[in-house]
């Protein structure tokens, strides 16, 4: 799940991505989180439509369910030491609070295109010194040096972007040589099918 930059990336050699992430294991959903999250997203679009769609008063009700790949893309920044690291769609502050807490010395920017979502995340990494918050698009780096830090991470966010190409640019431009991005999407999320299917039904609206 990590896109690796053995070198500055440029038309010619530009880096390579692979992201064989499924939801299969990862989320545990009552019918109650599916209605939540069906009004957080089809109360204002399709779940194609940009992120800055989801309502976070009812996603922090949500994201815990991704702990699991929260836990995972956290241990391989770990593993890989990164002394920097760039959390894109952060949400209500994961992974980066956990990357923060188990890598005291690390630096951590946690952005989101959301202002709301960025208030949360100050909540939950509350005391740790070592995080830093910035309201961005994933696909709008512009405030982030080239080279500029060893890890980005995206955990289920990819899919959400409006330009995923230039996302993935920008990801590439603002790593520093050999530096790697962990990025998990969803590859099939058969319930949200069904769940669009019923609200069409009873709205009448495709």
């Amino acid at each position: 799940t990590w896109l690796k930059n053995p070198s500055p990336p440029t038309a010619a050699t530009p880096p390579h991505f692979s992201s064989p992430n499924t939801m299969n294991g990862h989320w545990r959903m009552s019918p109650l989180h599916c209605w939540l999250l069906a009004l957080a997203w089809f109360g204002v679009g399709a779940p194609t439509a940009a992120a800055c769609s989801i309502d976070p008063a009812i996603y922090v009700r949500l994201f815990e369910n991704n702990m699991p790949m929260f836990q995972e893309i956290a241990r391989l920044v770990q593993e890989a030491g990164a002394e920097s690291v760039l959390d894109l769609g952060t949400g209500p502050g994961e992974p980066s609070t956990l990357i923060a807490k188990a890598m005291p010395k690390t630096k951590v920017i946690a952005t989101d295109v959301q202002p709301a979502m960025i208030e949360k995340a100050k909540v939950r990494a509350h005391g740790l010194p070592n995080v830093e918050f910035g309201v961005a698009s994933a696909d709008d780096l512009s405030g982030y040096g080239s080279a500029s830090v060893d890890a980005v991470t995206m955990c289920y966010v990819l899919m959400f972007v409006p330009d995923r190409a230039r996302s993935l640019r920008e990801v590439a431009r603002v790593l520093k040589p050999r530096g790697r991005a962990y990025i998990a999407v969803w590859k099939r999320l058969g319930f949200m099918e069904v769940i669009q299917q019923a609200l069409e039904a009873l709205t009448g609206s495709a």
